[in-house]
């Protein structure tokens, strides 16, 4: 079951690279240097390790990414991770937390805007039923 789930990390390794440097993942060999055949530098090695991290709910430090040569390694360091640790997913968890207690924070003001708009309008209406009694418009 434990070496499954590792093949199953090693796919989706292979995936997120392929997808982040627009090929087949078939293509992708175990034994490919993923700079000299790929043009493919720390950054996105961060960029594609940070993809997955999301998707996963784990954190991969990035001290083992700088090892990292080939497919190959990056494959080993993937699986290297523990996903069945659950501390592991708590960053994940508390950013995804602190994500939706920013949206509700960014939305918050615009509702309470719409109500004194709705208020205003409704005093200006008032406003302005008396104005047309007092002038018998």
């Amino acid at each position: 079951m434990r070496s499954m789930m590792k093949d199953a990390l090693g796919d989706l390794a292979k995936q997120a690279l392929a997808f982040h440097l627009n090929v087949d993942p078939l293509v992708l060999d175990d034994t490919h240097d993923l700079e000299a055949t790929f043009d493919l530098d720390s950054l996105d090695l961060i960029l594609v390790t940070m993809r997955l991290e999301e998707q996963l709910g784990v954190e991969v430090p990035l001290a083992l990414l700088a090892a990292v040569r080939t497919v190959g390694d990056f494959t080993q360091v993937l699986r290297s991770v523990d996903t069945s640790n659950p501390s592991l997913g708590k960053r994940h968890a508390a950013a995804s937390d602190k994500s939706a207690e920013i949206r509700r924070e960014r939305d918050r003001p615009r509702r309470a805007w719409r109500g004194r708009t709705a208020r205003k309008t409704k005093t200006y209406q008032n406003l302005l039923q008396i104005v047309e009694t007092e002038l018998d418009l």
